[in-house]
C-alpha cells in the first residue's frame, strides 16, 4: 500500500467492511488518493471507471482480473493510465495451477470412466505397455484390473483404504455445512444441501470394503506376515471351504463383466439397505432439520433441533451399511438428547411434546436391525 501518492486515482468494488477492503480505504486516505468505489463488481463498471475517471490505481481479488480480462469488450476501453493493479487473497501465479490441474483430472477422469464403463474401446497409453502376455496396455490393465477389480483389497490394500480416508474428510465438511447453515450464517443454499446429501450416501458404500480390507491384513499378519509390506504390496489370501469358494470361483473378478441386472441390483443394495427402524428416523432426522419453517419454532429450540437432526441423518447413513448396522444404537443418546430439549430452553407446549415424542420414535426406531443379506465372516458377532 505504500506505492500510493496524493496524485492517484483509485478504483476499487471491494466491500468496505471486509480486512481488504479496509485497507484500501485507509491507504488511499492517509496517502490522500482519491478513491472511487464502486457498490458492486461488474466488468463492465469496471471498466468503465477505470476509463471515464483515469483511473492510476486499481485493487482486486483474483477472480475479478479473471472477468476483466475475459471479457469480449476488453480491448475497446482505454486503460492506459493504470500503472498498479493490487490483489488480494490470493496470488494470481498461485491459483493458475490448481485451475489447470483440476480441469486436467477431470477430464482423466472421464476418460477412463468412459473406458471402464464400455463407453470407449481403449485406452491410449504411449509407454506402458503392461503384461507382454496380455493384449492390453499397462493403463487398461490397472483400470479394468487391479484398480477396478474386487482383488483390490488384496493386492492394494493402501489404495482401498486411501480411498475410504479420501471420503471421511468429505463427510465431516458436508455434516459442518449442514449444521452452520441455518444456526451461523442464517440462510439456506439448496444446491451446497444437494452436494451434502450425495457426500452422505457415498459413506455406506465404502464401508464393506474397508472391512473387508482390515479383516485380509489381520489374517496376513496371523499368518505371519509383515503388515507393512502386506499393506503396501498385497498378498495371497485363504480360500474360503465348500458353497462359499464355489461361489466366489464362479463370481468373475471386473464386476463389469456380469449382467447388467446383476451390477445395478448390488450397486443399489449390495451391503446397504434401510430397516424400517432407520427410514423411521430417517424421516424424523429431515422433520428436525425443518421444525422453523414446519413448526414455528425458533432460536435455542430450532438450534437444538437442526443439530440433532444432522447428526441422526448422518447416523442412518452409516447405519445404513450391513458392517456398521450396530451404529444405529447411536441414535438411543440423540432421542434422548431430543426430549430433554424442553429442559434446557423452554418452549410452548407443542414444540415440547413434539421433541419428547420424537425423541422416544427415535430411541424405538434403534431397535430394529433389520434383514442382514450379506456375509461378513468374523465380523458378523459386530452387527448386532
Amino acid at each position: 500500500m505504500s506505492a500510493r501518492t496524493a496524485q492517484d486515482r483509485i478504483v476499487s468494488a471491494l466491500p468496505l467492511f471486509h480486512v481488504y477492503g479496509s485497507c484500501v480505504m485507509n491507504a488511499a486516505m492517509l496517502a490522500g488518493s482519491m478513491l472511487i468505489t464502486l457498490p458492486r463488481f461488474s466488468e463492465v463498471a469496471m471498466l468503465s471507471a477505470i476509463a471515464t475517471h483515469r483511473a492510476t490505481l486499481m485493487d482486486g481479488v483474483p477472480t475479478a482480473y479473471y472477468y476483466l480480462l475475459a471479457h469480449p469488450d476488453f480491448d475497446r476501453y482505454d486503460l492506459s493510465s493504470l500503472r498498479l493493479c493490487w490483489v488480494g487473497g490470493q496470488t494470481l501465479p498461485a491459483r493458475m495451477p490448481i485451475i489447470v490441474l483440476a480441469v486436467v483430472g477431470l477430464y482423466v477422469s472421464r476418460y477412463l470412466a468412459g473406458y471402464q464403463l464400455g463407453y470407449i474401446p481403449e485406452v491410449w497409453d504411449p509407454f506402458l505397455v503392461g503384461n507382454p502376455a496380455d493384449p492390453k496396455n499397462g493403463t487398461e490393465e490397472i483400470v479394468t484390473g487391479i484398480v477396478g477389480s474386487r482383488l483390490r483389497r488384496r493386492t492394494m490394500p493402501w489404495l482401498v483404504v486411501l480411498c475410504r480416508l479420501m471420503i471421511a474428510p468429505l463427510g465431516i465438511t458436508s455434516i459442518s455445512f449442514i449444521v452452520i447453515q441455518p444456526i451461523v450464517i442464517g440462510t439456506w443454499s439448496t444446491i451446497a444441501l444437494i452436494g451434502a446429501a450425495a457426500v452422505l450416501i457415498q459413506i455406506p458404500y465404502t464401508l464393506d470394503e474397508l472391512v473387508a480390507t482390515l479383516q485380509f491384513l489381520r489374517r496376513r499378519k496371523r499368518a505371519g506376515r509383515s503388515l507393512l509390506r502386506v499393506f503396501f504390496f498385497g498378498d495371497t489370501d485363504e480360500m474360503p471351504k465348500g458353497p462359499a469358494r464355489q461361489a466366489q470361483s464362479e463370481t468373475p473378478d471386473d464386476v463389469f463383466d456380469q449382467r447388467p441386472g446383476v451390477v445395478v441390483a448390488d450397486m443399489v443394495g449390495g451391503g446397504v439397505g434401510l430397516s424400517w427402524g432407520l427410514g423411521l428416523a430417517l424421516l424424523l432426522g429431515l422433520l428436525l432439520l425443518f421444525t422453523r419453517p414446519l413448526l414455528g419454532v425458533d432460536g435455542s429450540v430450532a438450534n437444538a433441533h437442526h443439530v440433532i437432526g444432522a447428526l441422526v441423518l448422518t447416523v442412518v447413513s452409516l447405519a445404513a451399511a450391513e458392517v456398521a448396522r450396530a451404529l444405529r444404537f447411536v441414535l438411543v443418546p440423540l432421542g434422548a438428547a431430543l426430549s430433554a430439549v424442553p429442559l434446557l430452553w423452554p418452549a410452548g407446549a407443542a414444540a415440547a411434546v413434539f421433541a419428547v415424542f420424537t425423541g422416544l420414535l427415535l430411541i424405538v426406531a434403534s431397535l430394529n436391525r433389520g434383514t442382514i443379506r450379506q456375509r461378513y465372516g468374523s465380523w458378523e458377532r459386530l452387527i448386532r
